[in-house]
């Protein structure tokens, strides 16, 4: 999968984005394998969402290397909706229980980690000469 980034023609910054989101998909899959060990597994149903998330995230990272606008509304879209979860999760843990010594690993990796890199991926997909580099090659389908 690094090779694909190495060799995409994409500019620096959508790459920024591409692995950033990697990342967050790494970070998720980080998550699921943990809980699988400390619990077994959970509910199959939270494990299914998480590698589902895993998945589409990651393919999202790769297509947005083709420069498509499908793929930069689909990655803006769906960094929106994760984000507003982890920051609604953050806020809600902090005013019910806040951090102990114990959680603050498990807290990093669950909502802090993820919320920095989808924040910064969305940065970068959204500044004015990234969303050029989607919305430049657009076709004139009446031509």
């Amino acid at each position: 999968m690094f090779k694909h980034f190495r060799q995409s023609n994409a500019p620096a910054d959508v790459k920024k984005a591409s692995l950033l989101i990697a990342s967050y998909a790494l970070v998720v899959l980080l998550g699921v394998v943990i809980a699988v060990v400390q619990v077994g597994i959970p509910e199959p149903t939270q494990t299914f969402r998480g590698l589902l998330r895993v998945l589409g995230m990651s393919c999202i990272a790769w297509w947005l290397l083709s420069l498509d606008k499908r793929a930069w509304w689909f990655a803006v879209v769906l960094i929106g909706f994760f984000l507003g979860i982890a920051a609604f999760g953050l806020v809600l843990m902090l005013y019910y229980g806040g951090i102990s010594n114990d959680l603050v690993i498990s807290t990093f990796l669950k909502l802090a980690l993820p919320l920095y890199l989808l924040t910064h991926a969305l940065i970068l997909l959204v500044q004015k000469t990234t969303r050029q580099y989607f919305f430049a090659t657009t076709t004139n389908d009446n031509a």
